[in-house]
């Protein structure tokens, strides 16, 4: 017998157990309550948008398999070139949101299946880049980042099953921008980021996915930095190199999603620094900048390869996962 598992559904045999909106379905005869989905994808890494120099901007999407080593293909753009925004993953589409060139309010998604051209779907309730993003089962979330004049605290939610503008539903303990994002099954998490006029941060928050509110502190991480880089497997989130004061970071730090505590250092990229595109498939946590796709994986972070390449070298760009 031949089992095909796939992000919405297991195949065997002559079944297709999958999932519906009111929960899971065999063969649509028998059905069961609403199972929630992963962060992770099983099928390809998108990256989108990014800047090759502080005036040219990109609205390329560019896509690579998580199953063979091998060069991401050109399959789409965006509705406006930007850098510096948030990426959402829903099981069938991709999201980008808010980012730079100039500031941008806009919320564009794109389906995995086909790609092409994106569609401008709502705004976020303020325009602004520097953040990444999170995202639950059925919505998409943005925490943080900078606007003119200052950076925000706040929290926005957008559903991915309507296309309508985003709502404010809580808001970080502090205004801050560059923080690294991470996404468990119940719980959105920032990580980190830098406060103007301030200091660089290493606070941990978090919020709930299933209640709106605000983020409530759970930690530290070991070494405080900003446009870091957040990963996600089923257990735990990880935070991957950044800038602090004293130059660009390397280290890579974990925390699991189960308990509230202190993070563990327990690898390092290849090279310091942060803005990085994020890409999460069961198994791997990819990161994306300039021409190389790099990725470790989750049970030895300690290990960084580097597996492909993107077809246009860019810098700041968004991550996704299908």
């Amino acid at each position: 017998m031949t089992i095909i598992i796939k992000k919405d559904r297991i195949e065997f045999d002559d079944f297709i157990l999958s999932e519906t909106p009111q929960g899971l379905s065999l063969n649509a005869q028998i059905t069961a309550s609403a199972l929630q989905d992963t962060y992770q994808g099983t099928v390809a890494g998108f990256v989108s948008g990014g800047a090759v120099t502080p005036t040219t901007k990109f609205c390329i999407i560019e896509r690579f398999p998580f199953t063979s080593d091998s060069t991401a293909i050109n399959v789409g753009n965006l509705s406006q070139a930007r850098e510096d925004h948030a990426s959402q993953s829903s099981a069938t589409h991709g999201y980008s949101s808010g980012g730079f060139c100039p500031v941008r309010a806009t919320i564009d998604r794109f389906p995995f299946s086909s790609c092409g051209v994106a569609t401008s779907v709502g705004s976020l309730t303020i325009a602004r880049y520097v953040m990444q993003g999170q995202s639950s089962y059925t919505h998409g979330y943005t925490a943080g980042g900078y606007t003119l004049p200052g950076c925000v605290n706040r929290i926005d939610k957008f559903p991915f099953a309507n296309d309508i503008d985003a709502s404010i539903v809580g808001g970080l303990c502090f205004n801050n921008y560059g923080p690294a994002g991470n996404s468990s099954c119940s719980h959105g998490y920032s990580s980190g980021g830098y406060r103007v006029g301030l200091s660089v941060q290493s606070f941990m928050e978090k919020f709930s996915f299933t209640t709106d509110g605000s983020a409530s502190s759970v930690g530290n991480l070991n070494t405080a930095r900003y446009v870091s880089d957040g990963n996600s497997s089923n257990f735990c989130g990880f935070v991957s190199g950044g800038e602090a004061p004293a130059g660009g970071v390397c280290s890579i730090e974990r925390f699991p999603f189960a308990s509230d505590s202190t993070v563990s250092c327990i690898g390092n990229l290849c090279r310091a620094g942060g803005n990085l595109a994020v890409s999460d498939s069961i198994d791997n946590a990819y990161l994306i900048s300039g021409c190389l796709i790099e990725r470790f994986p989750f049970s030895s972070p300690a290990c960084m390869y580097s597996v492909a390449s993107l077809t246009c070298c860019r810098y700041r760009p968004g991550g996704n996962q299908d």
